[in-house]
């Protein structure tokens, strides 16, 4: 055994040195490790920092999309419709707007199941406020206050929390509220702008939970807070113990919260540690290895032999000033070979210190080149001495300078300063074979990365702290910023929720990342190496090389929305562009591809286009997009010098409609109304709804007049023959303004006024009319308008006059009752006829309320009558028929009567022939309340009319009064007294009174006496008198006197 040993000395120290050589790398590997740790611990910062940033860019793009959506619903025409109408005080358009309002918000919060609340408020009322997409009522109040202090600008952004039950990554609701004010204002309407606010609450517990899931998924924990307050996380995550946690912390200015992203260190340095631990195994093996080896080896067979020529060495060979000598020996073993090797060593050391020199020479001209300088740091005194590259490297002289340590590390950056200290610190105390750190020290106002390599060189004495450093002093800011910059554009690669791929000059996938999987179906294995879907598939893609090639060249970019292909064979929109990269001869090396799926967001965008310029109930057009329509249509007619007509269509009667058969009813009339229009327009005329009852058509390519006739009188036939709903003729009629361009003007605004006026025109004129334009029917128009608003006025200050005109009895000559007639006494336009101004009251919605007050005022000037000692006296007041159908007069005539406390028998109520006729078994009903009172009832105006005999048996009545054209005829024509007569006839068979109007001499009076007629009114007698002259007639007045 000992043999074999012997002749394989030179193996076994091969092996030994390995040996000991592979221990020293396990040593230097562990002591690089505790290095490597320090240096990974800026990276997890950085980590820590992108995941802010990625958190801070989910709330941006939440925050931006809320306030699109706001800015969306400002513009939506039903809301600029219901300010309009605010500005006016219009219930109707008001009722009308909302409920397409409340349409447009359902369908917006149905596409957004986030939105928690929707509410709209303006500075005179809260509009609408959707709660979890349901109409609910308005937490604010009032709304003017509220607008004005909560916000002094455009919009404001604030989150709030609601506990859950449920178990969840978050703790609470989280909702981010927008409150988005606007000023709002019609150029058509007088009077100041409306303040308005949108407040959308915003529930973002899903996008929050992804994100916060995501960032799990790297040990990563996010907190967020809202001014002091946790909104998602662990509260306790708000201060993490330094010496468990990694953190960093951001203050978003913009939405005010405060976002703390941590890592424990367990899980941040767990490979480092599991490397640390396995290296320590590893090294304690082989020392165990190698000290066996070492104790039989060198005891045996080397210890001896070595010793000899380590004698010769230190005692002659190195001593011999004359020149190196030579080991003689006659050994043909390992140790003769060695001493052999040793010889010949010998001659070449000479040799060596000659080249050495040259060699130094060359090392300074070889690092002056690549721009690296010298450094050397003596342990003993900490003293390091910096070459002249080193000093240029640093910015300062270009001279060697020797400082110290302490001096040195006064330039380092104060992040790395304890960790470069330690470093040093540590090679000192524990010297290891080689030496390198990597820093940052200033240099003039910025920072320059360094890095610092080298080896113990030991000095001739063989005290450890006489030892030296020596190695390269070498710039490393470039490295670096490239590897950040590497390593930003990898996570941005690999993180990006767009597909990205990465293509060659001929269009050839070479990489993509994992978002190009979950758009499209397809793994990279399907991609890498061949031409994109969008390039090959010429059945549905758009794309174009040659237009490619052209935005490519001219702008270095090609981008646009193709169709793609996924990997179940179906079709998405791509929204893609593609960028060149030039190689260093500015010729295209690569191209980076990156689209995104933007189906939903192609059809959402569609959806809400309809809904933004399209009337929701009908279907057709809307206001706004009218407007758009028409301008577009008139740029093309000046163009090709063609005539424009428009037609301005309003309902009439639509609201008696609403309110006697209901909105459904109304709604399902608009519905009907709208596919006439369709119908009747032709292929390229354009209809819409511009809001309530009102409609629009515009006519191209009209040459001749007889053309807009024919359409126009089309129309008036259909509304002639009835619409009906539900098998019921509504009896609506229809109002049709016509503007022509460019006869009447070339103005848009112009054109829309005129066909407008216009349409009063006819509305003025009677129902189912139509009429052109011309400038004389603005006068008649804006007198009505002008008569409207100053009546609204009249009865809001309670101007309007009470005049009344007796009723006499022909056989006792004695006042029974006078008839209530209201008077209007303008102080500028002078006396209004009611002839005048009672059709406006019904018109424009006021008639109920004229109504109220001239019973309020008769029954107040009864009581003083009665008061007067004439209790027996009665008042008649007029009911028109849409008074009757728009209010509760039963119940309007009980709170008069127990507020005046008035007997019922004293109130007589004249209603029209033609009510009783339009809906019998309704006005029945009503009529049998009002009997139940007490209330006379009577027929005005009787023979008039087209009422059935067979109505007056049915209807409980009291009084039937002779129209005054019947009482003019008596003495003109015999046919006018057999019609009295005929009538006084019939009314004494249905055993009701008879009152004869218009009497006007006594010839009159005398035939109505032999025909047997009761009672009389008219001139004859006296015309309508004042309240303040009724006592004096009362006193003085008998027709026998």
């Amino acid at each position: 055994m000992f043999r074999v040993i012997s002749q394989s000395i030179a193996l076994k120290v091969i092996v030994l040195v390995g040996t000991a050589m592979t221990v020293m790398f396990v040593i230097q590997s562990y002591v690089n490790i505790s290095s490597f740790q320090k240096l990974v611990h800026p990276l997890i910062m950085r980590d820590l920092d992108n995941s802010l940033l990625r958190s801070k860019m989910v709330f941006d793009n939440i925050y931006q999309q809320t306030i699109e959506d706001a800015r969306i619903i400002r513009s939506h025409n039903a809301l600029t419709n219901y300010l309009d109408y605010e500005q006016i005080e219009d219930l109707q358009g008001l009722n009308d707007e909302l409920v397409q309002l409340e349409q447009f918000l359902s369908s917006l919060t149905a596409s957004k199941p986030r939105y928690h609340e929707v509410e709209i408020i303006t500075s005179k009322s809260s509009v609408i406020r959707l709660l979890d997409g349901t109409v609910v009522e308005s937490m604010i109040a009032p709304s003017l206050d509220f607008i004005e202090n909560a916000i002094n600008k455009e919009h404001l952004v604030y989150f709030e929390v609601l506990p859950i039950k449920a178990q969840s990554e978050l703790n609470n609701v989280v909702l981010l509220n927008l409150d988005y004010q606007f000023l709002a204002g019609n150029e058509f309407i007088d009077g100041n702008a409306s303040k308005v606010c949108i407040r959308i609450s915003n529930q973002i517990n899903h996008p929050l939970a992804e994100l916060m899931a995501s960032l799990k998924s790297s040990n990563i924990n996010l907190s967020v807070f809202y001014q002091g307050k946790l909104l998602a996380g662990d509260i306790a995550q708000h201060e993490p113990d330094s010496d468990l946690w990694l953190s960093k912390q951001f203050n978003d200015e913009k939405t005010g919260l405060t976002l703390t992203a941590r890592i424990k260190k367990t899980d941040a340095f767990l490979l480092v540690d599991e490397m640390q631990y396995n290296i320590i195994l590893l090294a304690i093996s082989l020392l165990l290895v190698v000290g066996v080896s070492q104790l039989v080896t060198i005891k045996l067979l080397i210890a001896k032999p070595l010793k000899k020529i380590i004698h010769f060495i230190n005692e002659r060979a190195l001593q011999n000033e004359n020149g190196l000598m030579h080991y003689k020996t006659d050994s043909r073993d390992e140790i003769g070979v060695f001493a052999q090797g040793l010889n010949h060593m010998l001659d070449q050391i000479q040799n060596r210190e000659l080249l050495l020199r040259n060699s130094e020479e060359r090392l300074g001209m070889a690092l002056w080149g690549s721009g690296e300088g010298l450094w050397e740091y003596r342990l003993l005194n900490g003293s390091i001495f910096l070459d002249n590259m080193s000093c240029r490297i640093l910015g300062l002289s270009n001279s060697e300078i020797t400082t110290d340590f302490t001096v040195f590390s006064r330039s380092i950056h104060g992040d790395d300063r304890a960790r470069v200290e330690k470093y040093f610190s540590d090679f000192a105390n524990h010297p290891n074979e080689l030496f390198e750190v990597e820093f940052r020290v200033a240099k003039q106002k910025s920072y320059t990365w360094l890095q610092l390599r080298g080896k113990l060189v030991d000095s001739n004495d063989s005290d450890i702290n006489n030892q030296t450093v020596l190695g390269t002093f070498r710039n490393i800011t470039e490295n670096i910023e490239s590897e950040e910059q590497i390593r930003l554009y990898a996570k941005a690669f690999d993180s990006s929720s767009s597909a990205i791929l990465i293509l060659d000059k001929r269009l050839i996938v070479l990489a993509a990342n994992g978002s190009f999987s979950q758009i499209t179906g397809f793994t990279l294995s399907d991609i890498v190496g061949r031409v994109p879907d969008f390039i090959i598939n010429s059945d549905k893609s758009t794309f174009n090389i040659s237009d490619f090639t052209h935005n490519i060249d001219a702008y270095g970019k090609w981008q646009k929305e193709l169709i793609g292909i996924k990997s179940d064979n179906s079709h998405y929109v791509q929204d893609i562009s593609i960028n060149v990269i030039l190689d260093s001869e500015k010729f295209p090396s690569h191209y980076v591809c990156a689209f995104s799926d933007i189906t939903q967001k192609k059809k959402s965008e569609e959806d809400l286009w309809e809904l933004a310029n399209h009337d929701i109930l009908t279907g057709l057009p809307n206001r706004g997009y009218f407007r758009k329509t028409l301008e577009k249509t008139l740029n093309k007619a000046t163009r090709t010098n063609e005539s424009i007509v428009l037609l301005f269509i309003d309902l009439d009667r639509f609201k008696q409609v609403n309110d006697t058969l209901g909105h459904e009813t109304g709604d399902e009339l608009l519905i009907k109304v709208a596919r006439i229009l369709s119908k009747v327009a032709r292929r390229n005329d354009y209809a819409a709804r511009l809001g309530g009852d009102e409609f629009a058509i515009i006519l191209e390519g009209i040459t001749e007049k007889k053309h807009i006739d024919r359409i126009a009188e089309n129309l008036v036939l259909k509304f002639n023959s009835g619409i009906l709903v539900d098998d019921k003729d509504t009896g609506v009629g229809i109002s049709i303004g016509i503007s022509v361009f460019p006869t009447d003007t070339t103005n848009s605004d112009d054109l829309i006024h005129f066909a407008d006026t216009a349409m009063y025109y006819s509305k003025i004129h009677g129902t189912n009319q139509y009429h052109f334009f011309n400038a004389s029917m603005s006068d008649h128009v804006n007198r009505r308008n002008l008569l409207e608003n100053e009546l609204r006025a009249a009865l809001q200050n309670g101007t309007l006059s009470l005049y009344f005109q007796p009723q006499i009895n022909i056989g006792s000559g004695e006042i029974v009752c006078f008839e209530a007639l209201s008077r209007w006494f303008h102080p500028e336009l002078g006396t209004i006829t009611p002839d005048e101004f009672i059709p406006i009251a019904e018109d424009a919605g006021l008639i109920v309320q004229l109504g109220q007050q001239v019973l309020i005022n008769a029954c107040k000037q009864l009581k003083v009558w009665h008061n007067q000692g004439f209790d027996e006296l009665r008042v008649a007041v007029n009911v028109s028929a849409k008074q009757f159908l728009l209010s509760d007069v039963a119940f309007d005539v009980t709170n008069v009567l127990q507020e005046y406390n008035l007997d019922a028998k004293h109130i007589e109520l004249e209603l029209t022939e033609s009510l009783i006729v339009d809906d019998p078994d309704k006005i029945i009903g009503v009529l049998n309340q009002l009997k139940k009172l007490g209330v006379k009832l009577s027929i005005d105006d009787f023979g008039t009319g087209y009422s059935s005999l067979s109505y007056l048996s049915r209807f409980p009545l009291d009084v039937l009064k002779i129209d005054k054209s019947f009482i003019n005829q008596l003495t003109t024509d015999k046919k006018g007294i057999a019609i009295t007569q005929a009538i006084i006839a019939i009314a004494h068979s249905l055993k009701l009174e008879v009152i004869a109007e218009g009497v006007e001499n006594e010839e009159q009076l005398e035939i109505l006496q032999r025909l047997n007629c009761k009672y009389v009114q008219g001139y004859y007698f006296s015309k309508p008198i004042s309240a303040n002259d009724t006592i004096a007639f009362l006193k003085n007045h008998n027709i026998f006197d």
